[in-house]
């Protein structure tokens, strides 16, 4: 058998262990060429990944954060469960304050998501007036007066929703 025939990076002298039949020694890619079997690059691995990504693609709700929020509240719980009747070291502490954290990130892009998809009070009477002016085209005149009534009487707010300026969901 010949020798491996790499060359070290620092000192430019080829290695002198056995090769393997590629030509090269265990340490110097003498194994290559079969797939891993475990760890990121698995055949394994990478299959499964391809299917929760599928899952999530598939996803009819991907905005939807309630998952993470439970889950993240359920961490918190279980890891501050564990502090009942004795003192919690610093990094435990810290850990508490991280998950806390993170379940303030979840819920303010819970709100920003919500807020996305909210209409502000001037675009509900924008469209309201549009609706108003539609009606009056179309909607014949003997019945256009009970149309335009029930119109407001849907869009109507109810005590102590969203203001002027405020948004309102819908």
């Amino acid at each position: 058998m010949s020798a491996c025939g790499a060359k070290a990076k620092h000192s430019g002298q080829p290695c002198q262990a056995q090769a393997m039949p590629n030509g090269r020694c265990r340490v110097h890619g003498g194994k290559a060429g079969r797939p891993p079997t475990h760890g990121l690059r698995s055949i394994r691995y990478r299959s499964q990944l391809a299917e929760r990504a599928a899952e999530f693609l598939a996803d009819p709700e991907p905005g939807n954060l309630a998952h993470e929020l439970a889950m993240a509240r359920a961490l918190f719980q279980e890891f501050s469960s564990r502090f009942d009747g004795f003192k919690a070291r610093g990094e435990d502490i810290a850990s508490m304050l991280a998950i806390l954290s993170e379940i303030t990130r979840i819920v303010e892009r819970m709100a920003k998501i919500e807020d996305r998809h909210a209409l502000t009070m001037a675009e509900v009477r924008y469209l309201t007036a549009r609706m108003a002016d539609i009606l009056v085209k179309y909607v014949p005149a003997d019945r256009r007066q009970g149309a335009l009534d029930e119109l407001e009487d849907a869009l109507r707010l109810p005590d102590g929703a969203a203001g002027a300026g405020q948004r309102t969901s819908g």
